[in-house]
């Protein structure tokens, strides 16, 4: 072979171009290289003379996740150690919709809220929820077509099911808050005791004096307007309504009111026909019990997280349990006191039996059924 012009030339004279370098065994070079570089930083790991062996590592792996384990039971160990009462995050905004919320849970539902200015200055400590009222049918009603056919006594236990659901939700929310909130229980003996059976002889008692029979500062009435279902094919809906006005029994002055409904939302949409009879089948299990429940609570929450805060009755809360342990107990001073008119009134005449009622109900919030009118016997010994 010659050499002509710079290029081979075989034995015609005919000069050819070399070829080029192939690539894929640069990139095998490369490789080896990175091969023998990672080899090399693993030897320092390695005994002297050793041989390269990736069960090697096994160790190494081993010692690394002993000691990831205890790093992580040394932190697990502090979690005892944190302290309580710290300050607590969206306590007026956890649980409470947003307009995204809304848009993402198709809920067209809403709250509206009035509030005395002077709220701050005349939030009650001690409060009652009075029997709420239905405004419904009493009736299953789906779009708004009545799907029973209930008698008038099964109408009347079905309203003050649907009412007192709400109420017993509301009372339970307001009970987390700085509020003192009477036992619903106590609340319907004294209102039966005194005969209040209905909405109308409800309205006829004034609220001063439904702060006597109580011993509250503020009542709470409340009125059930929406407990209905709809469905259209590919989506239910739970709608639950209430509002409720707080008043005080010092002057009835109104202190706040809140009138509104949430919609618990359930859509399956489709396109095809076997899709739309499928999802129009499980959609309608949306009007189970359990949602209804949700929607319940919800509403009540709703409602409670719209109520103004008072950081004065929190410090009165906390300066009478300061109180309590300078004295040792909430139960000391009562103790004493109910004493003292046990064995000086044994038995008493019925005339002063009324005395003795109001005494208790004072100190301890009995109701008037602790005191027999007859021979004027305690019945009830079960102080704070």
């Amino acid at each position: 072979m010659a050499i002509c012009s710079g290029f081979p030339v075989n034995r015609s004279g005919v000069s050819f171009a070399p070829l080029p370098i192939d690539t894929t065994y640069e990139q095998e070079a490369q490789s080896m290289l990175l091969r023998q570089q990672v080899y090399m930083s693993s030897r320092i790991f390695l005994p002297s003379g050793a041989a390269w062996r990736p069960e090697a590592l096994i160790p190494i792996l081993i010692a690394c996740w002993i000691v990831a384990s205890g790093c992580a039971q040394t932190g697990a160990s502090n979690l005892s150690n944190r302290t309580f009462y710290r300050e607590e995050y969206g306590l007026d905004t956890h649980g409470r919709k947003t307009w995204f919320d809304h848009i993402m849970e198709a809920d067209p539902g809403g709250i509206m809220v009035v509030s005395l200015p002077e709220y701050e200055r005349e939030a009650p400590a001690k409060i009652a929820l009075l029997p709420f009222a239905d405004r419904g049918s009493a009736q299953f009603v789906v779009d708004k077509i009545a799907l029973t056919r209930r008698n008038p006594e099964e109408e009347a236990n079905w309203a003050w099911t649907d009412s007192n659901r709400l109420r017993r939700a509301i009372d339970g929310y307001l009970s987390e808050r700085e509020f003192l909130v009477e036992n619903l229980i106590q609340v319907d003996r004294v209102m039966k005791d005194h005969h209040i059976y209905n909405e109308d002889a409800l309205r006829r008692v004034a609220p001063q004096t439904l702060g006597r029979w109580l011993g509250v500062d503020a009542v709470i009435y409340g009125e059930v307007t929406h407990y209905e279902a709809y469905y259209v094919g590919l989506v239910a809906v739970w709608q639950v309504g209430v509002n409720i006005r707080m008043v005080s029994t010092h002057d009835g002055r109104q202190l706040f009111a809140e009138d509104g409904s949430r919609y618990s939302v359930d859509a399956n949409p489709a396109f095809d026909p076997v899709g739309i009879a499928l999802n129009s089948a499980i959609t309608l299990l949306g009007l189970r019990d359990v949602r209804l429940a949700r929607a319940e609570d919800e509403t009540a929450r709703e409602m409670v997280l719209r109520i103004p805060r008072s950081p004065r009755l929190e410090d009165d809360l906390i300066e009478q349990a300061d109180s309590w342990s300078e004295s040792g107990g909430p139960g000391e001073a009562g103790s004493d006191q109910s004493a003292s008119i046990i064995s000086s009134s044994a038995s008493i005449t019925p005339s002063s039996a009324n005395t003795i009622r109001e005494q208790l109900d004072g100190m301890f919030g009995l109701s008037p059924s602790s005191v027999d009118g007859s021979t004027a016997t305690i019945k009830q010994t079960s102080f704070p």
